[in-house]
């Protein structure tokens, strides 16, 4: 069972922006709001969020951020990966070189439906199906 997690003592110019964000019309900032402040208050977080219909994994990255950024939690930050990778290793640079001048009949017939019709025979399908794919050809 993990230990119980608080947010730090709010200062008093916190605890004004927080209850001045609950009246917010963004739903992230109103429920940032309410798990600093039933934090504040002393629940836990399965408590907080059972009552907030949320994962209590969600109110404990909430209160983490908080006493790591401050008040910079109630932003929605960005969606994207934090680490791309933008480069392609070395040794894997020849064989994206090759394959990049090799034209698609090389790779082979098409893949899809058509060799799941080859592998399967009729008697694994439904009738409609095949006489659906007997239309397409």
């Amino acid at each position: 069972m993990k230990a119980p997690i608080f947010i730090r003592p709010l200062t008093k110019g916190e605890q004004e922006q927080i209850q001045a964000s609950l009246r917010s019309s963004s739903a992230f900032v109103l429920r940032r709001c309410q798990i600093l402040l039933a934090s504040a208050r002393g629940e836990h977080a399965a408590a907080i969020g059972h009552s907030l219909g949320c994962d209590d994994q969600t109110v404990r990255n909430v209160i983490k951020d908080f006493n790591d950024v401050g008040l910079a939690v109630l932003k929605r930050g960005s969606t994207r990966p934090h680490r791309l990778r933008t480069q392609i290793p070395d040794d894997k640079l020849p064989a994206l070189k090759a394959l990049l001048h090799r034209t698609p009949r090389d790779l082979g017939p098409l893949v899809g439906r058509r060799r799941e019709r080859q592998q399967l025979s009729v008697h694994d399908r439904p009738p409609w199906f095949v006489r659906r794919c007997a239309r397409a050809e």
